[in-house]
């Protein structure tokens, strides 16, 4: 005989999904990477296969993503990070400071691994939906604008750097003054 079987509510399921984030959340700030992965997946599967929620999804796979890093799974970090990406490109979030923390994260992926021509699309992407969303002087710009012209001036592009740095001067940021005062010829 087949017993009833109980199937979350929205309500419940969102509090399922809360509690293993806020585990993970709290095995971060311990430096409990392993735990903070185990309760970042189960976050994950809860927000994908109980109760589909595509913003908790995001947010799963990112705290997933970092967590692995830290674990030795840059791979699957990686994988995690484009997958956010993609959700967030798809129009699932307009959280623009997620997609650019999430854009940063998936950048620096490429960069660690010497792979400026997929990092800048990344960025690029990033800066014109931050744009569209918030405008120029969004404070989201300011991390995706400082990784650009990075590339651009490890690439030898100054002309293109500086048109990031000038960006990152013009929105207010004080940290790249100097950068910007400096020659990249």
């Amino acid at each position: 005989m087949l017993q009833n079987i109980d199937v979350p509510t929205p309500d419940l399921a969102a509090t399922i999904w809360s509690n293993y984030v806020e585990v993970a959340s709290a095995a971060l700030s311990q430096g409990q990477w392993r735990t903070a992965r185990t309760m970042f997946a189960a976050a994950l599967n809860e927000a994908e296969n109980v109760n589909f929620c595509v913003r908790r999804q995001i947010a799963s796979l990112h705290g997933l993503a970092y967590a692995e890093m830290h674990c030795g799974g840059r791979e699957d970090s990686g994988l995690h990070l484009r997958k956010a990406f993609r959700l967030i490109c798809q129009g699932h979030l307009d959280d623009v400071d997620s997609l650019g923390r999430i854009a940063c994260m998936l950048a620096d992926f490429y960069l660690e691994k010497k792979q400026p021509a997929r990092a800048l699309p990344v960025l690029k992407t990033a800066c014109s939906k931050i744009r569209l969303l918030r405008g120029w002087q969004s404070p989201a710009l300011i991390p995706v604008h400082r990784r650009m012209a990075l590339i651009y001036a490890e690439a030898g592009r100054n002309d293109k750097a500086d048109y990031y740095v000038s960006r990152i001067f013009h929105s207010g940021d004080d940290t790249l003054r100097s950068m910007r005062s400096r020659s990249f010829s």
